[in-house]
């Protein structure tokens, strides 16, 4: 298929490009940035279209082989100028806006035998599959935004052709094929990198809740992320239990958590309590296991370590560990934070 108006691939150094930065740069010139309104609405339309489960971050499964042989060879212009389906289509009263473009789409899909919507995430953006669909997502793209889907949304007029449409697809596509092809997208690794950043996130409660208490020395008490434990996040659970590392000494542990209750205050004070009540960090239980290899944070005083964990020590690995003398703030705070509790 010829994708009218837009050239999306260009010989350089004498051969075509490859790489997805390669291709990305090679149109970089002619479509819109991946921060424009329009870019970030064609993901997120696409996403519609193919029913993107937000949960377990996947995407419906590349066509079959019976499915490739099976597709029909189509002209861009007789799809997007084919509008029967909006006409012919009878939608169930009530029914959402997201709703109702699925099953527009599924129907355009079926009046050309091509029996769902999917990418060949394992092909090229240049493949037969690939670039019928983009054409198909474009137009129904189009047939949103003349209904109004984007009337008070910051879409610029000029970016919205054909060409651009279907070239900022297949971008797309571009990006998801490499997600999945490397497993970016994958349950687990899905699952690390939210750990990661609710551990971030704790941090950031804990640190700021700490300041009202000892502004000049919240970072000495708590230099980065890593005096932090972390959580056995599930995205189907409301609630997560922690998790315990080794190194941390149980008097530094029990002012950490002191500070929930704090974080508790400082939430309910700036919205309100049944907001402070669901964030994360008030979700979480008692740990049900220890980490034995989570990070240490380094630069702490020598009290916030357990004493079995540092006898246990190399010379070596106390140098790193770039330990302060005892701090007597260990002794105080408590009672500070009680303080600062209503």
């Amino acid at each position: 298929m010829q994708i009218g108006g837009m050239q999306s691939h260009y010989w350089k150094k004498g051969a075509p490009a490859r790489s997805i930065k390669a291709l990305n740069s090679s149109v970089a010139a002619v479509l819109p940035k991946s921060t424009e309104f329009i870019s970030i609405s064609l993901a997120k339309f696409t996403r519609i279209l193919l029913s993107y489960d937000k949960v377990s971050k996947s995407y419906p499964s590349k066509p079959t082989p019976e499915e490739l042989q099976n597709l029909p060879t189509l002209n861009q212009q007789d799809i997007i100028s084919d509008e029967r389906v909006f006409s012919t289509t009878v939608v169930e009263a009530g029914s959402t806006s997201d709703k109702r473009a699925i099953l527009y789409f599924s129907a355009d899909l079926n009046n050309y035998n091509i029996g769902r919507a999917t990418f060949d995430w394992s092909a090229s953006d240049n493949s037969q599959w690939n670039r019928t669909m983009a054409v198909f997502v474009t137009k129904h793209w189009l047939h949103a935004k003349k209904q109004g889907w984007f009337d008070h949304k910051p879409l610029d007029q000029s970016h919205c052709t054909q060409g651009n449409c279907i070239g900022l697809v297949l971008r797309w596509i571009r990006g998801r094929s490499e997600e999945i092809r490397t497993a970016r997208r994958s349950p687990d690794k899905v699952l690390l990198k939210e750990q990661a950043r609710k551990k971030r996130m704790l941090f950031e409660y804990w640190q700021q809740s700490l300041s009202l208490v000892i502004e000049a020395e919240a970072s000495d008490m708590m230099p980065d992320p890593d005096c932090c434990s972390d959580t056995e996040w599930e995205p189907d659970q409301t609630h997560y239990n922690w998790i315990d590392v080794i190194w941390r000494s149980q008097q530094y542990s029990q002012i950490l958590h002191k500070l929930d209750e704090l974080s508790y205050k400082v939430k309910a004070s700036v919205s309100s309590p049944l907001l402070a009540r669901r964030r994360f960090d008030q979700c979480r239980l008692e740990a049900s296991k220890v980490n034995q290899k989570a990070p240490v944070c380094c630069g702490l005083p020598e009290n916030c370590y357990e004493q079995v964990f540092l006898a246990n020590l190399t010379e070596e690995a106390r140098t790193a560990l770039r330990m302060k003398p005892a701090s007597n703030l260990l002794n105080t705070l408590p009672s500070q934070i009680v303080n600062k509790l209503p």
